[in-house]
C-alpha cells in the first residue's frame, strides 16, 4: 500500500529498495495512517536533499502508531464479532467458537 500511495505522488520505490524495508513496516497499518505516511514521505523527499530510500528508512525507524495497540485490538474484535460472514475475516482475527 505504501509503494502504490508513494507512486500515486510521483516517489516510485523499487521493489529491490522495499524489500529490504519491508519487514520494518507496522503490522496493522490503516489506510489514513498509511496515507499520512506517504505525505510525510514524499513532503521530506521535495524539501530536503536525502534519497528517497534514506527518507522511507528513516520514517519507518521513527514511526510510531497514532492508534494505541490495545484500542486497535478492540476494533479489530469488534469488527470481526460483527462481520456478516466469517469467510470476510482474516484467520489470524477469528475467534474460536465455544459452544
Amino acid at each position: 500500500m505504501i509503494r502504490m500511495l508513494c507512486r500515486k505522488r510521483g516517489l516510485a520505490i523499487p521493489e529491490t529498495a522495499f524489500g529490504s524495508l519491508e519487514s520494518r513496516i507496522p503490522p496493522l497499518l490503516t489506510p489514513g495512517a498509511a496515507e499520512a505516511f506517504a505525505v510525510k514521505i514524499y513532503r521530506q523527499v521535495g524539501t530536503g536533499t536525502a534519497t528517497l530510500e534514506d527518507v522511507l528508512a528513516e520514517s519507518l525507524t521513527e514511526y510510531q502508531s497514532p492508534i494505541a495497540p490495545e484500542v486497535m485490538a478492540f476494533q479489530i474484535q469488534i469488527a470481526a464479532s460483527e462481520a456478516t460472514a466469517l469467510e470476510f475475516v482474516p484467520t489470524v482475527f477469528r475467534r474460536k467458537s465455544t459452544g
